[in-house]
């Protein structure tokens, strides 16, 4: 005949039948003590569940102007007119990325889902809106920056980073100094430059 553990495990007169067993089965009344937590145990369950990480981001260190400029004269093409609009816009990389040509109006970048889940308009600088002008068409593909076989950039942080390290490998040859910088920090040098104008 199975037994459940409860069955298997000896049982002590002194704390009455055991819950579950024959006995309250056949109705014998059977006390229900709670078994009191210790404190450490108490402690934990009075505690509120936990919130999720936030992904924690390196500081911005700023480049000075001449290493931003050597990373930029590195870029080609299409990615390069990308980093230059997220420069000057401060869009997120999967807005750029993903922005199709009607939403890239006179006016700006309709976005319909930030990451704050509302809509907006990001205005264009008059050097963005140059670069939004110059892209070509492409009959296939509804994005804005397209790469050359056509559809959006996929490895942009990548290849950002290998402009970087192509540009401070050579500052490093000659003997200069050279304080690189991610994708996600044009939105921080952006903000410091707006903030830098009034």
């Amino acid at each position: 005949i199975a037994t459940s553990s409860a069955d298997a495990m000896p049982w002590n007169p002194s704390n009455g039948p055991p819950s579950g067993s024959f006995f309250a089965e056949a109705g014998t009344a059977v006390s229900s003590v709670p078994t009191p937590l210790s404190e450490a145990t108490a402690a934990v369950a009075r505690l509120p569940p936990r919130k999720p990480r936030r992904e924690k981001r390196k500081p911005y260190v700023r480049p000075p102007q001449k290493d931003i400029d050597a990373i930029f004269a590195r870029m080609r093409g299409t990615f390069g007119d990308l980093c230059t609009t997220a420069l000057e816009t401060m869009m997120r990389l999967v807005e750029l990325r993903l922005l199709e040509r009607p939403d890239a109006t006179a006016e700006g970048a309709r976005l319909y889902d930030q990451k704050n889940g509302l809509p907006a308009v990001v205005p264009w600088t008059d050097k963005a809106r140059e670069i939004v002008h110059r892209q070509p068409l492409l009959k296939d593909s509804p994005f804005l920056f397209n790469t050359r076989n056509g559809g959006p950039y996929k490895r942009v942080t990548e290849m950002f980073r290998e402009v970087v390290k192509r540009a401070q490998d050579s500052a490093q040859k000659k003997g200069e100094p050279f304080t690189p910088m991610r994708f996600h920090d044009l939105r921080h040098e952006r903000a410091i430059r707006y903030l830098e104008n009034g």
